[in-house]
């Protein structure tokens, strides 16, 4: 304790445990009103009041008035409108990832099989690059050389995927082969 200091003297009323005559130190000419609990419990009962003095009722901690439910659900209806564009460019951003990718993979297939001197590329009057992913999506088996017996194929690709896909592929023509090409 500082020097000149001295503990505070309480006066209680009832009040046994809630503060120690230790604990405040204070010159020792000034006292310190502690209520009593029948005090306490008079504040405790008393009923809030608002600015006219009417009594206020008393509400649950977990129940929510009509305003505030309309309240969240309005500015939660605003959150999901302003989220959906970009939900939706999200969606968007992934599918085109998807087909490119997809398309890499169908040119790639296309390239090895041109390789290997197996035609597979059916030309526009029978349906052009889409047939022919159609084509490589039920398998393509090699005719002849070093991968003869061996069938390419694109895996289960769905009708929307392809359509995608053939967005960004072109029939290439070189000297000696026809192939897809992305």
């Amino acid at each position: 304790m500082h020097p000149g200091h001295q503990t505070a003297p309480f006066r209680r009323s009832g009040t046994r445990g809630l503060w120690d005559s230790k604990c405040l130190p204070l010159h020792a000419e000034s006292a310190v009103n502690v209520p009593s609990s029948a005090d306490l419990s008079k504040i405790s009962r008393r009923s809030p009041v608002d600015s006219w003095g009417r009594a206020l009722r008393e509400r649950s901690l977990a129940s929510f008035s009509l305003e505030e439910i309309l309240v969240m659900v309005a500015v939660t209806g605003i959150m999901v409108t302003i989220g959906m564009p970009a939900i939706n460019g999200v969606r968007e951003g992934a599918a085109q990832s998807a087909a490119k990718r997809n398309a890499q993979t169908i040119a790639m297939i296309s390239s090895s099989l041109a390789a290997a001197g197996e035609e597979h590329v059916l030309p526009d009057s029978l349906g052009g690059a889409e047939a022919t992913v159609m084509l490589l999506r039920e398998g393509v088996e090699v005719t002849q050389g070093s991968f003869s017996g061996q069938i390419f194929s694109t895996g289960q690709m769905s009708d929307k995927e392809i359509e995608y896909a053939v967005k960004h592929l072109r029939v290439v023509y070189d000297a000696d082969q026809v192939r897809l090409a992305y």
